[in-house]
């Protein structure tokens, strides 16, 4: 079984090299199954966590909001959480056995609203799932977290000599793609291709994080794969 995949085996094992890194995935996605495609191209162009992707409904998106952009409205944010104090029935704070206020972490509830160019490469596959919803109401990327492990396991699993992956134990048969994986392409490109969001604060309301920790990270990756000069972000290529 691989090692825990957080942000420092993205580091040793990953960078983002332009639109071809998200695009070779996606044709290996293809071989492998529509669901597999479906959910590589929502994770990369939400930017989102894998409980967050099958929240997203189809009212909630818009071509016509801003110009040239598709826009996410209110998506839910996980991780989030917030301090409370600990109170009794009557609302009193209950201190501890020092005479200290006691508080609880309690898990909160965010949304974010963002947008994402039309002319994005991966678009194309983002708008032919929203055309493919007739109900407003409906889930665009029904997969739950354990359905987009299990199919993203399924990618390249002929060429790690595997015949199948059993469905229960899918755990076992990690491949190098993972849902946050898709997370952290995306921050990369955005911090390569968009100027704004070499900004930490932009950066991290676009992506719902609640303190500037996580984008400070990403954009303290090595700057040479990630910022290009200004003479160069007129030739970024949106037509692989």
């Amino acid at each position: 079984m691989m090692e825990r995949r957080g942000l420092e085996y993205f580091k040793a094992n990953w960078s983002w090299k332009g639109w071809k890194t998200i695009m070779d995935i996606i044709k290996e996605a293809n071989a492998s199954s529509i669901e597999a495609t479906e959910i590589v191209v929502g994770l990369f162009s939400l930017g989102c966590r894998a409980m967050e992707l099958p929240t997203l409904k189809k009212k909630q998106v818009s071509f016509t909001t801003n110009k040239g952009y598709i826009t996410i409205s209110n998506l839910l944010v996980q991780k989030q959480k917030t301090r409370e104090l600990v109170r009794d029935k009557d609302n009193k704070p209950i201190p501890d056995s020092e005479g200290n206020k006691q508080y609880v972490i309690m898990p909160k509830k965010a949304y974010r609203t963002f947008t994402f160019p039309q002319k994005e490469p991966t678009s194309k596959w983002f708008t032919a799932v929203y055309e493919g919803i007739d109900n407003d109401e409906d889930f665009l990327f029904p997969y739950n977290q354990k359905q987009q492990y299990y199919r993203l396991s399924l990618m390249g699993a002929e060429e790690r000599g595997l015949d199948s992956v059993n469905k229960e134990k899918w755990n076992d048969y990690k491949s190098e793609y993972h849902s946050h994986l898709f997370r952290s392409l995306r921050a990369c490109e955005m911090i390569r291709d968009y100027p704004q969001y070499r900004s930490l604060p932009i950066l991290a309301k676009w992506f719902g994080w609640a303190d500037l920790t996580m984008p400070n990270e990403y954009l303290s990756l090595n700057t040479t794969d990630l910022i290009v000069p200004k003479e160069e972000l007129s030739k970024v290529n949106y037509t692989y």
